[in-house]
């Protein structure tokens, strides 16, 4: 267990079996909303990463429920994890000149979140999964000053504006590739690298996935402003014999179908 900033939790530390014989590089591995931090790790397989390359893994939680972060400016969970990464310092032989932070959906925004406001303590950050919110948040910054930006950028749960996508583009040569599906779910319509990306569109369907738009009267949308994306039951993870889940409404013109398939409703 660890308590600081008024705050309880606990974290998994993962060092590798033979301690190398200098100070070992740190990974903050931080879960997603409603995902504790066992999930997390198991997702991941960052442990087993560092196991074989030689750098230690902290995958933190706190005693919060549901399961989620507090970091926006000043944020509690900004000083708790501050707080951590001080204790984790002190306690292995860590260089301090690489630590780094990952993180999946909020733990991706925690990641973003932390990369800013501790800027002088994680040597880089790399989030998983980031909401849309994010490439807005980023995009107030200079992105020139990042000398090496990502190879891959990616957005999901959310269509992003057009003026993100170029602003990102123009500062660093790559497109973001939309897609709907993130925490809830696996990826099911997306622009899959080697597609062109039309902005504005969240895509095709990926594999594994028949998706349909229909409207009110459960026909294949068309001109319709507004749909529901319907999934078969069966591709649905954790849904046995399929059920009903519902979202907030996506724009049917920013979605590609394919088929009619039934049973499951994103709405």
């Amino acid at each position: 267990m660890f308590s600081a900033a008024g705050r309880s939790g606990d974290y998994l530390q993962q060092v590798p079996a033979v301690a190398p014989r200098n100070p070992m590089p740190v990974v903050f591995d931080i879960h997603g909303y409603l995902q504790p931090g066992f999930m997390q790790a198991a997702w991941s397989g960052m442990s087993a990463h560092g196991a074989r390359h030689g750098f230690a893994v902290i995958t933190p939680e706190t005693h919060v429920m549901p399961p989620k972060w507090d970091i926006g400016e000043g944020g509690q969970d900004v000083a708790y994890l501050s707080a951590l990464l001080t204790h984790v310092e002190k306690a292995l032989c860590v260089d301090k000149r690489r630590v780094y932070i990952t993180g999946l959906s909020m733990g991706a925004f925690t990641t973003s979140s932390l990369a800013c406001q501790m800027a002088d303590r994680f040597a880089a950050a790399a989030p998983v999964a980031a909401p849309p919110t994010v490439w807005r948040m980023l995009i107030q910054a200079d992105l020139s000053h990042l000398t090496r930006p990502p190879r891959e950028l990616v957005g999901a749960g959310e269509a992003l504006n057009p003026e993100v996508i170029n602003k990102v583009r123009d500062a660093w040569g790559n497109t973001i590739r939309d897609g709907y599906g993130q925490t809830e779910m696996t990826c099911c319509v997306g622009n899959s690298p080697g597609q062109p990306v039309r902005i504005g569109a969240m895509g095709r369907p990926m594999p594994g996935y028949a998706v349909v738009l229909c409207n009110s009267d459960e026909d294949p949308a068309r001109e319709e402003r507004h749909a529901r994306v319907v999934l078969p039951a069966r591709v649905v993870p954790g849904r046995p014999g399929g059920g009903e889940l519902r979202l907030e409404e996506r724009p049917a013109r920013r979605l590609v179908a394919q088929q009619r398939v039934g049973a499951v409703e994103f709405c």
